[in-house]
């Protein structure tokens, strides 16, 4: 989406093009920023440089790798990429949700104008994990990130990444492998083909941190006046049964 009008008028007065500053950070689960100055330079700006900025962005993986395991304190273990149904877990999907909420006041505080960008994301940090990343499990992370970053005020979301040799298990298109194409792939095409940009409100009557069932809805792409229900099964050989309430403002 174009930057703001708030931030391409200051882009205008300042004399440069709109959509060229963007404060960047990245975080890992449990610890918070990877390296911790992004809060502060939020905090510097003032009432001349706080217009300059278009984009406020950061990273974030819910998983590590096994290449990035030896790297990190044992307290992340509990996020090791070593079992699929770890992308299952409520406590995972939910981690995003605790920095992005961060990121989102750091804005409304000291940029209101900027968007909100998740720069850089997949289901594992350190070139993704074979068979979560590029398998099914990584449609339900992915969507569920979608929905989740949605309706918490992100604007954009960036995959990494599109197309990359598979060794690179988060990539969408192998292009060594004759350009295969993994399931999240086609999960990010219907997406883009369905769902449209205005948040709706979803709620389930259950407790976020131990469902299994997630629920998010969107005004879908077009101009029909349609509704996008996203719903997720997180259990892994039963169906979830869901009765979907319309909710009407008074």
């Amino acid at each position: 989406r174009p930057p703001p009008a708030a931030a391409a008028a200051a882009a205008a007065a300042a004399g440069r093009a709109p959509g060229a500053v963007c404060c960047d950070t990245a975080y890992v689960p449990l610890i918070g920023e990877a390296w911790p100055f992004f809060t502060k330079y939020m905090a510097a700006l003032n009432a001349s440089t706080a217009p300059l900025l278009d984009y406020v962005s950061y990273h974030f993986y819910p998983l590590i790798a096994k290449q990035y395991q030896d790297k990190v304190p044992a307290l992340l273990r509990p996020f090791f990429a070593d079992n699929a149904t770890k992308v299952l877990s409520p406590y995972i999907l939910n981690q995003v949700a605790l920095w992005t909420r961060r990121v989102v006041a750091l804005r409304d505080a000291h940029a209101p104008h900027a968007q909100v960008v998740l720069g850089e994301t997949g289901s594992a940090v350190g070139g993704g994990a074979p068979n979560i990343s590029d398998a099914f499990a990584d449609v339900i992370e992915y969507v569920d990130k979608l929905g989740h970053t949605a309706a918490l005020g992100v604007d954009l979301v960036f995959r990494q990444t599109l197309c990359a040799p598979s060794a690179y298990a988060y990539a969408l298109i192998q292009r060594d492998r004759a350009l295969r194409v993994t399931p999240a792939y086609f999960a990010m095409a219907l997406w883009k083909h369905v769902v449209g940009a205005r948040v709706l409100r979803a709620s389930l009557d259950c407790d976020v941190n131990t469902c299994k069932t997630r629920a998010y809805a969107f005004c879908a792409r077009g101009a029909g006046g349609d509704a996008a229900l996203v719903l997720i099964n997180l259990k892994v050989s039963s169906a979830a049964h869901v009765r979907v309430k319309p909710w009407w403002p008074s």
